[in-house]
């Protein structure tokens, strides 16, 4: 089952599934809003919906717009998930994050509860929950007829072949909401390095990540 972060551009028509902490906020306009390229409009006002449910909404635009999203390495991704959600200044800014529980844990810890899953998210009816999206797998957030997907790792690059496609001259990225981290391998031991497989084994083997320590995974 698909659950998607859907926002679109009606003007270039193209739909971006965005996977938090995937560099999305350079593409939707929080602090563009001059740029007509930008996916700024959000499809199901920032919720997580069924992926049919949203074919049953765009209908044929669905089927017309071209679609992409961004992935990247499970590892880095988690590692960026806990410098920005387990922070003070992410708990002072929203204390009723589900996240608040985590203020100041250990990287360990923090895998730990994604583990345990207490980072949860409720999808319309308050009985039915899942991961929150920001710890979910990529696999789940990004449909399988998607047309383009960028990597993180590769980001400029591929968002160039995006703006072909989509027909915008190709431009830089701006970096935002970027998280001060250094490079992800130095956070994990074996242990950590084990139940983050586990937990993202369909991505890792989808995406065709892996845990490297040159620096040019993906």
């Amino acid at each position: 089952m698909n659950y998607v972060l859907p926002n679109s551009n009606d003007k270039y028509k193209y739909i971006l599934f965005r996977v938090p902490k995937n560099a999305n906020s350079c593409l939707i306009g929080r602090e563009n809003e001059n740029h007509q390229h930008l996916a700024t409009n959000y499809i199901t006002n920032n919720r997580l919906e069924k992926l049919d449910d949203v074919k049953a909404l765009l209908k044929e635009q669905y089927d017309s717009y071209f679609k992409f999203a961004i992935v990247r390495n499970p590892w880095d991704r988690v590692v960026s998930c806990w410098k920005d959600k387990a922070s003070p200044a992410h708990c002072d800014s929203w204390p009723d994050s589900v996240y608040c529980k985590a203020r100041n844990d250990t990287f360990s810890e923090f895998i730990a509860r994604i583990i345990n899953k207490e980072f949860i998210e409720f999808i319309n009816d308050p009985e039915f929950s899942i991961d929150d999206r920001h710890v979910l797998s990529q696999t789940v957030l990004i449909p399988d007829d998607t047309d383009f997907i960028c990597r993180f790792e590769n980001l400029q690059e591929d968002f160039n072949t995006v703006c072909n496609k989509i027909g915008i001259p190709q431009q830089q990225l701006p970096h935002i909401n970027k998280t001060e981290h250094t490079y992800y391998t130095e956070y994990y031991t074996d242990e950590t390095k084990e139940l983050v497989a586990n937990k993202y084994s369909k991505d890792i083997e989808h995406f065709g990540y892996k845990f490297d320590k040159s620096k040019n995974d993906g």
